[in-house]
């Protein structure tokens, strides 16, 4: 009887169904397309048991199907109770993998992203809209969870939709040194029951603070597929707060959680090599691939040009203008774009300073000569302003991408860029200049080039738009699409389902340095003294840096005030020297003109006397460098650090030693994993 309902069912599955060896990915397919809250018989996408039929025989989710020996499909709820799927579900579920490959038969995906800022428009909130529209497009659902911060309005921005839903954190802090950012401190059990009511089929982590923690809890706890993408160099930031001690503390958090991801995608192959070296080493934590970003190139594109546009802003025809654009805050290095100008200024170059964004560093950028601040512009009419423009200078050295010059290139604008981080964008002596990172008079040289040689402008507006056609947006973000499909299909064959399996894969003596479990207690203890320290050594380091730069302010003022003076005398010196030189000058001739009276005598002229006087310093905007250490400092750091993680690694073997003996349920589940 048993044999009869295997082989009605592999030929009621059709002749075409590929062969699925234990483990493979097409059996996987299987259980995921069983699971896939799109099958018929689920309400409203919730796991709800599919109601009874009379003529359909059900089958627990231990009973075998004939697909292949050993394979089960399972239907695992998070609450582990029974459900019962019926013949006609696993029918139309093999015929779904019968006529393509795993990369395209994709179930609905659900997807749970979690990004700290979603309502502030910057370069990472850009790419999870991105992102969630071509989800969306093809069909699956997605779910964001993100800090309240920004504009509400923003929210919506791409419209709304009934596969996407976004649930925002009631308990989070303003970042002391950029107060637009917050960052979520704990996620509520209100917004957890809302995201199980979600139930999504992988977990998405893009940036890895306190919030982050809990949401790896959350997927490890209900065994979902769980990976991240990489979108901000923030301990690199730190350098330009003075927050230096800081440091080695972000350093281990971040590699705490990133080792407990399956995958982290970088941007760029530079920042791969950079996150696997120290002190990063993530390269032993978890597995680093590349995915990297794309653009509209029909939106960014140098047929948008707009003299009228150039117009309404007072831009004469023959003016070339350098464009700046992003958030005015220190690590974008808004001081060298300042420094440039004024220099490019005082040499008497024809140009025009466009700057679109907005903060801290604004007011200096108002500052500027020759120079149109606009704030904060909305996305649709970026396109016009690249387009407009003739140079684009962007000194930034921790962007992670690039996308602001990525649509500058798409537009068609020679690129003045940092060499490290945006040297996949920029190419010297091809479409502009790749300069060392913080070189001030590089950035100043190839400005001025760009600006006096119309030729090399045009030519390499030209490459600029050819470099550009390889970032094409929607090829890009649809190998998300497939990287999500491999992350799962990872998860349920090679580990079984369970998290743990992946970890001992990744064990070694670089990984796991706080432990393998994600939220230890000690580790929340440490947490909460920290936060306190961080906002009074930030709100000294403040009053410090406003003293120092009222104190020169105020010298400044001091100088000006007595140069006058200064200049007088020193006019009032040099005339007198000038007159005695003039005296000894009609003596000597007369001198001459006695011993050789065919001489004529001649009296010197003293007129336009050009008085040679101390120039003073020229003016500049204040520094947004990195600042320096204090060795002594980062020494008792480290050391307090190392201290906390042996800690944490004891606290967490501990932890791990009382799970397995308290929850025999998982450990049977394992061991049944392991035996397929």
């Amino acid at each position: 009887m048993k044999d009869t309902k295997k082989r009605q069912l592999r030929e009621s599955a059709g002749s075409n169904l590929p062969p699925a060896s234990p483990g493979s990915p097409a059996a996987h397919t299987v259980l995921r397309a069983m699971n896939s809250s799109s099958l018929p018989g689920f309400r409203n996408n919730s796991r709800q048991p599919i109601e009874r039929s009379s003529q359909t025989p059900l089958m627990s989710k231990f009973d075998k199907i004939d697909i292949s020996p050993d394979i089960y499909v399972e239907r695992e709820h998070r609450q582990r109770t029974r459900k019962f799927v019926s013949q006609k579900q696993v029918e139309s579920a093999l015929v779904q993998v019968s006529d393509t490959s795993i990369g395209r038969v994709t179930p609905a995906l659900r997807v749970l992203i979690y990004t700290a800022c979603y309502n502030v428009l910057d370069g990472v909130t850009l790419t999870i809209r991105k992102l969630e529209q071509e989800i969306l497009s093809a069909g699956g659902h997605v779910c964001i969870v993100s800090t309240s911060s920004g504009s509400k309005a923003n929210t919506h921005l791409i419209g709304e939709h009934a596969n996407r839903s976004i649930l925002f954190l009631e308990n989070s802090v303003a970042l002391p040194f950029d107060k637009s950012y917050e960052l979520g401190l704990k996620i509520s059990n209100e917004v957890k029951e809302k995201v199980s009511a979600f139930d999504p089929t992988v977990v998405h982590l893009t940036v890895p603070d306190l919030v982050g923690l809990d949401i790896i809890e959350y997927a490890r706890d209900n065994d979902i597929p769980l990976m991240g993408t990489y979108h901000s160099n923030l301990v690199d930031y730190m350098d330009h707060y003075g927050l230096f001690w800081l440091k080695p503390l972000l350093v281990a958090f971040f590699r705490h959680q990133y080792n407990f991801l399956q995958s982290l995608y970088s941007p760029t192959p530079f920042i791969v090599n950079h996150l696997s070296k120290p002190p990063f080493n993530l390269h032993k934590c978890t597995d680093m691939k590349v995915w990297g970003r794309g653009i509209d190139l029909e939106k960014f594109s140098p047929r948008h040009r707009s003299e009228a546009f150039r117009q309404r802003l007072g831009i004469l025809p023959h003016e070339v203008v350098v464009t700046f654009v992003g958030r005015f805050v220190l690590e974008k290095r808004p001081d060298i774009f300042a420094n440039v100008v004024r220099r490019l200024a005082s040499e008497g170059v024809s140009f025009k300073a466009l700057v679109i964004g907005t903060g801290p560093y604004e007011d200096e950028m108002k500052k500027l000569p020759n120079t149109i601040c606009t704030g904060w512009m909305n996305a649709d009419n970026l396109p016009v302003v690249y387009a407009s423009s003739d140079i684009f200078l962007f000194p930034s050295a921790v962007e992670t991408f690039g996308n602001v010059t990525l649509e500058a290139a798409a537009s068609g604008l020679p690129l003045v860029v940092d060499s490290g981080c945006s040297g996949h964008l920029a190419h010297n002596g091809y479409n502009g200049f790749a300069c060392p990172t913080g070189d001030e008079d590089a950035f100043f040289r190839a400005t001025r080039t760009l600006i006096n040689n119309h030729q090399s402008r045009k030519e390499y507006s030209r490459n600029s738009r050819e470099h550009s056609l390889k970032f094409e947006q929607k090829s890009v973000v649809r190998e998300m699409l497939s990287n999500y499909n491999e992350v799962i299909d990872e998860f349920h064959v090679k580990y079984g389902g369970i998290h743990s399996n992946r970890d001992k894969e990744w064990i070694n003596p670089d990984s796991f340095q706080m432990g393998q479990v994600v939220w230890p207690i000690f580790l929340r203890l440490c947490i909460s003294l920290i936060f306190p320290v961080i906002q009074i050594f930030y709100s000294i380091y403040e009053v410090a840096d406003r003293f120092k730069t009222t104190l020169h302010n105020s010298m400044e003022l001091a100088s000006r005030s007595l140069q006058p003076r200064r200049v007088s005398l020193l006019r009032n010196r040099q005339r007198e020297v000038v007159r005695a030189e003039t005296e000894e000058d009609v003596e000597l001739g007369e001198k001459k003109s006695l011993m050789n009276p065919a001489l004529p005598l001649k009296t010197p002229e003293v007129t336009n006397v050009r008085i040679k006087t101390k120039v003073s310093r020229k003016k500049r905007s204040p520094s947004a460098a990195p600042k320096g250490e204090i060795r002594c400092v980062r020494v008792f750091v480290e050391g307090l650090l190392s201290f906390v993680m042996l800690n944490l690694r004891f606290q967490s073997s501990v932890e791990l030693l009382l799970k397995r003996m308290w929850n025999p349920t998982k450990r049977k589940r394992k061991n049944r994993y392991q035996s397929r």
